[in-house]
């Protein structure tokens, strides 16, 4: 494969880091979802959800009273074939939870991160379209 085609591959992986992201913290959570294959999994400091079903599950549990913003870094993207690739990235995470329940309305107040995490991701590419087959979540460091 030639280089420019591998970069632009790369770029349209490292696209669906940053919409998950962005996904995450804007919403609709429900369309998170979407960016994973039919038996894709995310696993969360080792809980895992398989399947659309178990992850859309899992999204609608997002209390409405949770404010995050996650900033993603040191992105590194293998293109394995022009159907298959795999990535790491970290994500620093701010995480806001309103006292009573309600949606917060920014600005909020946070003096530093809650976490910095480590995502491992598997992608295949499906009629055209890059998905996650695969996210695996590590918290490397929590705030205390």
């Amino acid at each position: 494969m030639d280089v420019l085609k591998e970069m632009v591959l790369a770029k349209e992986c490292e696209g669906l880091i940053l919409q998950v992201a962005w996904l995450t913290d804007h919403g609709p959570h429900n369309q998170i979802v979407d960016l994973y294959t039919l038996n894709g999994s995310f696993s969360r400091d080792g809980e895992v959800y398989a399947g659309r079903a178990a992850l859309a599950e899992m999204y609608k549990k997002r209390p409405a009273s949770l404010f995050t913003r996650h900033i993603l870094s040191n992105i590194q993207i293998k293109i394995i074939s022009e159907t298959d690739a795999i990535s790491t990235s970290y994500a620093t995470v701010f995480r806001y939870r309103s006292d009573d329940g309600s949606p917060p309305i920014p600005p909020v107040n946070s003096s530093s991160p809650e976490s910095v995490s480590e995502y491992h991701d598997t992608f295949i590419k499906e009629a055209g379209v890059w998905k996650i087959s695969s996210r695996i979540l590590n918290t490397m460091i929590q705030a205390t």
